[in-house]
């Protein structure tokens, strides 16, 4: 049985919440698919898109997300946005640019600090050039226990040397008091 929390209700950010960053994922399935980066690497500084294979991590594909980067970071736009991140969030934002994101009706963000959040987790990867595994709140829903949002975000190449796109995956997990 998996450990992550059902998302079949729309989750947000708390909107007061700091973004927690890790030395490595703690969920199996995202320390699992940084694994699999290392090993697509080969050496080199990131691995391809095309180094990658979906059904290599066929249960985790609703948990992931694919951004492409544009103008070097300026914005970026969902490729992929798996199903269970349409639940989490309320949106299939698959083809949105970020900058034209809009925050959930029921989300305490607004649309400009949503997009900032996803930008600037995007712009991190860019600048570390490499792994960035975090952790923040949730917004609770009703009196249900408290809930951490981790995840994982991995740079790509697309057939050059630049990082072309942005793998993400995002487990909602109980916080560890």
């Amino acid at each position: 049985m998996s450990s992550f929390i059902s998302t079949r209700i729309t989750r947000s950010v708390d909107p007061d919440a700091k973004v927690t960053l890790l030395d490595r994922p703690k969920h199996p399935a995202l320390a699992a698919l940084l694994a699999c980066w290392e090993e697509k690497r080969r050496g080199r500084p990131f691995p391809d898109r095309a180094d990658i294979r979906p059904e290599e991590f066929r249960r985790m594909l609703p948990h992931v997300g694919i951004a492409e980067v544009l103008d070097g970071g300026a914005d970026f736009r969902f490729r992929l946005f798996g199903a269970e991140l349409s639940s989490i969030t309320g949106f299939d934002r698959t083809g949105e640019k970020f900058s034209e994101m809009k925050a959930a009706s029921h989300s305490k963000l607004t649309d400009k600090v949503m997009q900032e959040r996803w930008s600037e987790a995007m712009r991190a990867v860019l600048l570390l050039a490499g792994p960035l595994s975090l952790k923040t709140p949730v917004a609770r829903v009703g009196d249900e226990e408290p809930l951490d949002m981790h995840a994982l975000l991995l740079p790509f190449t697309t057939g050059g040397e630049e990082i072309g796109q942005i793998l993400g995956a995002v487990f909602i997990l109980p916080r560890e008091e």
